[in-house]
């Protein structure tokens, strides 16, 4: 992300040069001219040159910036209020615009870049409030003109149905993240119920002793003072702040000299919407799921936190300590997980308490005014200091889209003599490559029995970093994952069911069992290698009647497939989890 910044039209003016330049001329004509007519010449281009500067000072191009690096510059006109006053004109002159204000003031322009009377209000990224005769035209945004603001009609609409003055337009400013599927935009100032400051006067808007900038009238280009309280039945209250509801909650957040606020939110709302997208990722009774893979909520909701993640799927091997520490904050912060782990307190909580931890093993980690035992160890090498935020950022988890997926995807034939399965891409044809002797091909057997190899040959580490099974489904559930060995054209030689995300049981390997033997395969041409913790105990302990899997609907058949598959030749335990 790059910085937001105020860059003054007067940085571009060289006024020291300017100031020596005046000097000069200034002795000498004093030395050529009569004084009386040398101070003459001097004040009148004088009162010029100090009209140019104060004008230029001003005029103000200021920008927001967003995570991603995309940069919107806004223009507008500021000074030094506190409040805009509604007896002033604007159609004539400008109206003062308060400090707080200046990044979230906006002189519309047409597709021309000319200058117009429209004005509008950044209420978040992507929304503008405008009058309603201004938000029926498209505008660009930018010295260049790379962002636009067009009419937002679902807001206009309702809008319309209560006759309102004002109007809205939607920005094509790219969201601060994308978290599951819904566009994350910074909210940038409060909305007021108040049309009035506190001594009774009409105002536009008003600042906090802490910068938070208050809306509550809408300036028209005639001079009128539209009252926002209309927008109140309108806007999202998920994420929209009211100065009623919020402004004594709602929490700041900066990046560099980026300033937004967001809803305060209790623990609770955050771990019950957390427990909802659990449900959606854990699958029918029978598959494998990452939620089912850990027992307890905090642990399943930590381990999920790498699908989450809308900073590009960290290491999820992190994310345990970090959210124990965003549970057990004292006061609770109120901030969602991932606003508090990369622009709250979890910015620094590992960093701060570094090297305390690295000289007292038993040093307590302080969140806020609340300390928690969390045994941390720095020696190099080791889980702790690879979480700290500069490595902890830089190692994430490259998720397939569905094209990446398919180039993935394989099929199985027999050989010829029907003694072996030969594996191919289903895209172009070609063979598995063989494993490395010291590693293994990565799979997914997904819902509806599709399978997916990775190869780790010819992974491109250096592009997308590591690749772990959540990414190739993008967290959903599956019948099976783990690792297959493989040896030259296509040949497979053992399936594991290997999967520290998932974790499959004895179930998956039954239901795989039962597939290659409904296809005809050769059962022993193939290694099954289970957990060592494995054994044809498990056929018995398993409720067999419980799994509800499209495909698997006779599950008597896949407990006899467990007993026939704990003693095959083929069958061998030596991998773990």
């Amino acid at each position: 992300m790059t910085s937001s910044t105020t860059n003054n039209a007067t940085d571009d003016v060289d006024c020291d040069g300017l100031y020596k330049k005046f000097i000069k001329v200034t002795n000498k004509l004093i030395h050529t001219q009569g004084f009386a007519k040398s101070l003459l010449i001097i004040l009148l281009p004088l009162a010029g040159l100090v009209s140019f500067i104060v004008g230029l000072q001003g005029l103000v191009y200021s920008r927001y910036s967003l995570v991603d690096g995309h940069q919107l510059a806004l223009r507008g006109f500021v000074r030094g209020s506190s409040s805009v006053d509604v007896s002033r004109s604007t159609h004539d002159q400008q109206f003062d615009i308060p400090s707080c204000a200046r990044d979230v003031f906006i002189t519309l322009h047409n597709n021309k870049q000319h200058e117009s009377l429209c004005k509008g209000m950044l209420i978040r990224d992507d929304i503008i409030l405008t009058t309603g005769e201004c938000s029926q035209h498209t505008y660009k945004l930018g010295s260049t003109g790379q962002l636009l603001a067009r009419p937002f009609s679902r807001l206009n609409n309702k809008l319309n149905n209560i006759n309102s003055k004002l109007g809205f337009l939607q920005t094509n400013a790219p969201p601060r993240s994308i978290f599951i599927d819904k566009s994350v935009f910074n909210t940038r100032m409060f909305l007021s119920l108040r049309p009035t400051n506190d001594d009774g006067d009409s105002v536009a808007i008003t600042c906090t002793h802490g910068g938070k900038a208050i809306l509550h009238n809408f300036p028209s280009s005639e001079g009128e003072m539209i009252p926002v309280t209309d927008l109140y039945s309108i806007l999202p209250r998920d994420t929209i702040l009211w100065e009623h509801l919020d402004l004594d909650t709602a929490s700041t957040l900066e990046f560099k000299t980026n300033k937004w606020w967001t809803k305060a939110i209790s623990l609770d709302e955050e771990e019950e919407y957390i427990a909802q997208i659990l449900k959606q990722y854990e699958g029918p009774p029978g598959s494998i799921s990452v939620p089912s893979a850990h027992e307890g909520f905090t642990h399943q909701a930590a381990a999920f936190m790498e699908v989450l993640d809308p900073r590009g799927h960290r290491r999820g091997d992190c994310f345990a300590a970090y959210y124990s520490l965003w549970q057990h904050e004292q006061p609770f912060s109120g901030l969602h997980f991932f606003d508090w782990l990369d622009y709250g307190a979890g910015q620094y909580v590992l960093e701060d308490n570094l090297l305390k931890l690295h000289t007292d093993p038993n040093h307590l980690v302080k969140v806020s005014n609340h300390t928690i035992r969390y045994p941390m160890n720095f020696t190099e090498g080791s889980k702790d200091i690879k979480c700290r935020k500069e490595a902890f950022n830089d190692k994430t988890v490259h998720y397939f889209n569905n094209t990446e997926r398919s180039l993935h995807e394989v099929y199985i034939t027999p050989s010829t003599d029907g003694t072996k399965l030969i594996w191919r891409y289903k895209h172009n044809n070609e063979l598995v490559p063989p494993s490395p002797i010291d590693d293994s091909h990565l799979y997914m057997w997904d819902l509806d029995k599709t399978w997916y190899i990775v190869d780790v040959v010819n992974w491109d580490h250096d592009r997308y970093h590591s690749i772990k099974h959540t990414a190739v489904l993008s967290g959903k559930p599956a019948l099976a994952a783990g690792k297959m060995y493989f040896a030259e054209n296509g040949e497979v030689t053992g399936i594991n069911f290997s999967s520290g995300h998932y974790r499959p049981d004895i179930r998956a390997i039954s239901m795989m069992y039962t597939s290659f033997k409904e296809m005809g395969y050769n059962l022993t041409a193939t290694e099954w290698i289970g957990r060592t913790i494995w054994s044809e105990k498990d056929c018995d302990d398993i409720d067999w009647t419980a799994i509800d899997i499209q495909g698997f609907d006779d599950t008597s058949v896949l407990e006899q497939s467990c007993r026939e598959v704990v003693n095959s030749p083929t069958w061998r335990l030596n991998e773990d989890v």
